[in-house]
Protein backbone atom coordinates (compact mmCIF):
# COMPACT_ATOMS: atom_id res chain seq x y z
CA UNK A 1 0.00 0.00 0.00
CA UNK A 2 1.06 3.93 -0.84
CA UNK A 3 2.13 5.58 2.51
CA UNK A 4 0.01 8.17 3.70
CA UNK A 5 0.10 11.46 1.67
CA UNK A 6 0.76 13.34 4.49
CA UNK A 7 3.68 11.75 5.50
CA UNK A 8 4.82 13.93 1.67
CA UNK A 9 3.11 16.99 1.92
CA UNK A 10 4.97 19.80 0.74
CA UNK A 11 5.48 22.70 3.55
CA UNK A 12 3.63 25.87 3.37
CA UNK A 13 5.51 28.64 0.79
CA UNK A 14 7.06 32.06 1.79
CA UNK A 15 5.43 33.03 4.96
CA UNK A 16 6.06 36.06 5.30
CA UNK A 17 9.46 36.49 4.36
CA UNK A 18 10.07 40.43 2.44
CA UNK A 19 10.68 40.29 -1.17
CA UNK A 20 13.42 42.77 -1.05
CA UNK A 21 15.97 45.19 1.00
CA UNK A 22 13.45 47.65 1.27
CA UNK A 23 10.92 45.75 2.33
CA UNK A 24 12.99 44.13 4.90
CA UNK A 25 13.74 47.29 6.58
CA UNK A 26 10.03 48.31 6.59
CA UNK A 27 9.35 45.25 8.31
CA UNK A 28 12.38 45.51 10.98
CA UNK A 29 10.60 48.94 12.04
CA UNK A 30 7.75 47.96 12.19
CA UNK A 31 8.32 45.12 14.62
CA UNK A 32 10.78 46.97 17.07
CA UNK A 33 7.83 49.51 17.58
CA UNK A 34 5.58 46.73 17.91
CA UNK A 35 8.00 45.84 20.76
CA UNK A 36 8.49 48.72 22.45
CA UNK A 37 4.58 49.37 23.07
CA UNK A 38 4.50 46.24 24.80
CA UNK A 39 7.43 47.89 26.77
CA UNK A 40 10.68 46.38 25.44
CA UNK A 41 13.26 48.66 25.90
CA UNK A 42 16.07 46.76 24.64
CA UNK A 43 15.97 45.16 20.94
CA UNK A 44 18.22 43.20 18.83
CA UNK A 45 17.91 42.94 15.09
CA UNK A 46 19.97 40.81 12.73
CA UNK A 47 20.00 42.14 8.84
CA UNK A 48 22.52 39.64 7.07
CA UNK A 49 21.28 39.48 3.73
CA UNK A 50 23.08 38.35 0.36
CA UNK A 51 22.13 41.59 -1.17
CA UNK A 52 24.20 44.05 0.91
CA UNK A 53 27.26 42.17 0.53
CA UNK A 54 26.96 41.82 -3.54
CA UNK A 55 25.24 45.61 -4.29
CA UNK A 56 28.00 47.21 -1.63
CA UNK A 57 30.80 47.57 -3.65
CA UNK A 58 28.72 49.29 -6.36
CA UNK A 59 26.14 51.27 -4.52
CA UNK A 60 27.15 52.57 -1.21
CA UNK A 61 23.61 53.08 -0.27
CA UNK A 62 23.85 49.09 -0.13
CA UNK A 63 27.18 49.14 2.48
CA UNK A 64 25.70 47.35 5.95
CA UNK A 65 26.39 50.55 8.05
CA UNK A 66 23.99 52.24 5.73
CA UNK A 67 21.19 49.83 5.88
CA UNK A 68 21.25 49.42 9.66
CA UNK A 69 21.30 53.57 9.82
CA UNK A 70 17.96 53.29 7.89
CA UNK A 71 16.65 50.71 9.86
CA UNK A 72 16.70 53.24 12.97
CA UNK A 73 15.51 56.12 11.05
CA UNK A 74 12.25 54.11 9.96
CA UNK A 75 11.77 52.70 13.71
CA UNK A 76 12.40 56.66 15.00
CA UNK A 77 9.74 57.86 12.08
CA UNK A 78 7.10 55.07 13.10
CA UNK A 79 7.54 55.70 16.75
CA UNK A 80 7.81 59.83 16.24
CA UNK A 81 11.09 59.95 18.37
CA UNK A 82 12.34 63.79 18.80
CA UNK A 83 15.83 63.09 18.66
CA UNK A 84 18.19 59.79 17.78
CA UNK A 85 21.51 58.93 18.54
CA UNK A 86 23.83 56.74 16.12
CA UNK A 87 26.68 54.75 17.36
CA UNK A 88 29.04 53.05 15.33
CA UNK A 89 31.61 50.22 16.46
CA UNK A 90 34.84 52.83 15.77
CA UNK A 91 35.60 56.87 15.16
CA UNK A 92 36.34 55.71 11.44
CA UNK A 93 33.24 54.12 10.70
CA UNK A 94 30.99 57.00 12.10
CA UNK A 95 32.94 59.73 10.46
CA UNK A 96 32.29 58.05 7.53
CA UNK A 97 28.43 58.18 8.15
CA UNK A 98 28.08 61.35 10.30
CA UNK A 99 28.07 63.74 7.37
CA UNK A 100 25.25 61.38 5.58
CA UNK A 101 22.71 60.87 8.92
CA UNK A 102 23.18 64.69 10.08
CA UNK A 103 22.79 66.88 7.32
CA UNK A 104 19.33 64.89 6.77
CA UNK A 105 17.78 66.38 10.04
CA UNK A 106 20.84 67.96 12.39
CA UNK A 107 18.19 68.68 15.28
CA UNK A 108 17.33 65.38 15.63
CA UNK A 109 20.42 63.31 14.72
CA UNK A 110 23.48 63.08 16.51
CA UNK A 111 26.23 60.04 15.69
CA UNK A 112 29.36 58.95 17.37
CA UNK A 113 31.27 55.70 18.33
CA UNK A 114 31.54 52.97 20.71
CA UNK A 115 35.24 52.88 20.88
CA UNK A 116 35.15 55.78 23.51
CA UNK A 117 32.72 55.88 26.75
CA UNK A 118 29.01 57.03 25.76
CA UNK A 119 27.15 59.79 27.89
CA UNK A 120 23.55 59.96 27.95
CA UNK A 121 21.67 63.41 28.82
CA UNK A 122 18.36 62.25 28.66
CA UNK A 123 17.44 63.99 25.86
CA UNK A 124 17.55 60.74 23.92
CA UNK A 125 14.43 59.27 22.73
CA UNK A 126 16.51 55.92 20.40
CA UNK A 127 19.59 55.10 20.80
CA UNK A 128 21.12 53.42 17.47
CA UNK A 129 24.02 51.19 18.37
CA UNK A 130 25.00 49.57 14.63
CA UNK A 131 27.65 47.03 14.32
CA UNK A 132 29.39 46.61 18.11
CA UNK A 133 32.22 44.76 17.95
CA UNK A 134 34.48 42.83 20.89
CA UNK A 135 36.27 46.11 21.08
CA UNK A 136 33.39 48.36 21.91
CA UNK A 137 31.75 45.39 23.99
CA UNK A 138 32.90 47.14 27.16
CA UNK A 139 31.60 50.56 26.31
CA UNK A 140 28.33 48.91 25.17
CA UNK A 141 28.15 46.98 28.48
CA UNK A 142 28.68 50.66 30.52
CA UNK A 143 26.36 52.51 28.08
CA UNK A 144 23.15 49.74 28.92
CA UNK A 145 24.34 49.88 32.58
CA UNK A 146 23.50 53.35 32.55
CA UNK A 147 20.43 53.46 30.58
CA UNK A 148 19.10 50.59 33.18
CA UNK A 149 19.59 53.04 36.16
CA UNK A 150 17.75 55.83 35.05
CA UNK A 151 13.99 55.73 35.64
CA UNK A 152 12.29 53.09 33.46
CA UNK A 153 9.90 56.47 31.99
CA UNK A 154 13.04 58.80 31.30
CA UNK A 155 15.04 55.46 29.37
CA UNK A 156 15.86 55.87 25.39
CA UNK A 157 14.84 52.88 22.96
CA UNK A 158 17.88 51.23 22.57
CA UNK A 159 18.56 48.99 19.77
CA UNK A 160 21.56 46.62 18.81
CA UNK A 161 21.43 45.94 15.00
CA UNK A 162 24.15 43.27 13.61
CA UNK A 163 26.39 43.00 16.96
CA UNK A 164 29.04 41.11 16.45
CA UNK A 165 31.13 40.28 19.75
CA UNK A 166 33.57 37.24 19.51
CA UNK A 167 36.49 36.24 17.63
CA UNK A 168 35.73 36.13 13.83
CA UNK A 169 36.66 31.99 13.38
CA UNK A 170 35.62 29.87 10.51
CA UNK A 171 32.88 27.85 11.54
CA UNK A 172 32.41 26.00 7.80
CA UNK A 173 29.10 25.26 7.36
CA UNK A 174 27.77 26.50 10.19
CA UNK A 175 24.53 28.63 9.38
CA UNK A 176 24.09 31.08 11.53
CA UNK A 177 27.33 33.19 10.84
CA UNK A 178 27.46 34.20 14.98
CA UNK A 179 31.45 33.77 16.40
CA UNK A 180 32.30 30.98 18.32
CA UNK A 181 33.79 32.44 21.38
CA UNK A 182 31.76 35.43 22.51
CA UNK A 183 32.30 35.84 25.64
CA UNK A 184 30.71 35.42 29.39
CA UNK A 185 30.29 39.31 29.65
CA UNK A 186 28.70 39.07 25.71
CA UNK A 187 26.63 36.19 26.28
CA UNK A 188 24.80 38.05 29.44
CA UNK A 189 24.34 41.74 27.73
CA UNK A 190 22.60 39.81 24.53
CA UNK A 191 19.79 38.16 27.39
CA UNK A 192 18.92 41.55 28.20
CA UNK A 193 17.61 42.46 24.01
CA UNK A 194 15.03 40.58 22.26
CA UNK A 195 15.31 39.71 18.89
CA UNK A 196 13.00 41.68 17.27
CA UNK A 197 13.67 40.84 13.58
CA UNK A 198 16.06 38.53 12.52
CA UNK A 199 16.86 37.79 8.42
CA UNK A 200 19.82 35.62 7.14
CA UNK A 201 20.36 33.83 3.87
CA UNK A 202 22.66 31.17 3.93
CA UNK A 203 24.40 29.39 1.27
CA UNK A 204 24.85 25.78 2.30
CA UNK A 205 26.17 23.09 -0.15
CA UNK A 206 24.00 20.12 0.90
CA UNK A 207 20.53 22.18 1.23
CA UNK A 208 21.26 25.33 -1.46
CA UNK A 209 19.78 28.24 0.25
CA UNK A 210 18.43 28.53 3.93
CA UNK A 211 16.67 31.90 5.19
CA UNK A 212 16.46 31.72 9.15
CA UNK A 213 13.39 34.45 9.94
CA UNK A 214 12.28 36.44 12.76
CA UNK A 215 9.45 38.74 13.04
CA UNK A 216 8.04 39.98 16.62
CA UNK A 217 5.92 39.01 17.98
CA UNK A 218 5.56 35.71 15.46
CA UNK A 219 7.97 32.82 16.18
CA UNK A 220 11.42 31.86 14.42
CA UNK A 221 10.84 30.28 11.13
CA UNK A 222 13.39 28.18 9.03
CA UNK A 223 12.78 28.13 4.90
CA UNK A 224 14.62 26.27 2.43
CA UNK A 225 14.45 27.38 -1.37
CA UNK A 226 12.48 24.69 -2.97
CA UNK A 227 11.13 24.54 -7.10
CA UNK A 228 11.37 28.52 -7.26
CA UNK A 229 9.77 29.11 -4.08
CA UNK A 230 11.10 28.86 0.06
CA UNK A 231 9.22 26.52 1.86
CA UNK A 232 8.82 26.99 5.66
CA UNK A 233 10.17 23.45 7.35
CA UNK A 234 10.42 24.82 11.02
CA UNK A 235 8.44 27.02 13.45
CA UNK A 236 10.13 27.35 17.05
CA UNK A 237 9.08 29.67 20.01
CA UNK A 238 13.10 30.15 20.42
CA UNK A 239 16.51 31.08 18.15
CA UNK A 240 16.84 27.54 16.90
CA UNK A 241 20.68 25.94 17.53
CA UNK A 242 22.80 24.89 14.41
CA UNK A 243 22.20 21.39 15.02
CA UNK A 244 18.30 21.58 14.98
CA UNK A 245 18.88 23.67 11.87
CA UNK A 246 20.77 20.84 10.32
CA UNK A 247 18.23 17.78 11.50
CA UNK A 248 15.22 20.01 9.93
CA UNK A 249 16.52 20.78 6.50
CA UNK A 250 18.25 16.85 6.08
CA UNK A 251 14.44 16.06 7.35
CA UNK A 252 13.05 18.32 4.34
CA UNK A 253 15.43 16.84 1.90
CA UNK A 254 14.76 13.27 2.79
CA UNK A 255 11.35 13.82 2.35
CA UNK A 256 11.84 15.87 -0.94
CA UNK A 257 13.54 12.49 -2.29
CA UNK A 258 10.37 10.47 -0.83
CA UNK A 259 8.14 12.26 -2.61
CA UNK A 260 9.56 12.05 -6.08
CA UNK A 261 10.46 8.45 -5.47
CA UNK A 262 6.60 8.04 -4.83
CA UNK A 263 5.21 9.87 -7.60
CA UNK A 264 7.92 8.26 -10.12
CA UNK A 265 6.22 5.26 -8.66
CA UNK A 266 2.72 5.77 -8.79
CA UNK A 267 3.24 7.52 -12.39
CA UNK A 268 5.20 3.89 -13.13
CA UNK A 269 1.67 2.06 -11.93
CA UNK A 270 -0.70 4.43 -13.75
CA UNK A 271 1.45 3.23 -17.42
CA UNK A 272 1.42 -0.44 -16.36
CA UNK A 273 -2.01 -0.35 -15.86
CA UNK A 274 -3.13 1.54 -19.06
CA UNK A 275 -0.86 -0.84 -21.02
CA UNK A 276 -2.46 -3.39 -19.84
CA UNK A 277 -5.67 -2.54 -20.59
CA UNK A 278 -4.71 -1.92 -24.32
CA UNK A 279 -2.70 -5.45 -24.33
CA UNK A 280 0.51 -3.86 -24.61
CA UNK A 281 3.80 -5.29 -23.42
CA UNK A 282 5.31 -3.15 -20.38
CA UNK A 283 8.32 -1.18 -21.24
CA UNK A 284 9.48 -1.80 -17.80
CA UNK A 285 9.60 -5.49 -18.01
CA UNK A 286 13.12 -6.95 -18.93
CA UNK A 287 11.82 -9.43 -21.11
CA UNK A 288 10.49 -6.73 -23.43
CA UNK A 289 12.41 -7.02 -26.61
CA UNK A 290 13.56 -3.41 -27.33
CA UNK A 291 14.73 -1.74 -31.00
Amino acid sequence: PPPPEDIFDSPKEEDGLPSDLRQATEQAAQALNAAYERGETFQRVGLLIEEMVRGAKQNTDLQEPRVLSRVGAAFAATANFQKTKYLFANVGSSMQHKKWLEEKDPERVSVSSLDRPQAIDGSEDLIVMIQPDIFSLKNVRELVDKIEGMPFENRPAVIMLNENFGDQEDKGEGFLNVPQLETTQARRLKTKFVVTYFLEQVLSRQAGIIVLFKKYPEPWKLFVADDGAYKLVQTTIREPSDEEIYDSVATFNRNKQGRRLWRSFRWRRQVEGLLDNFGIPKPFEDNVKRF
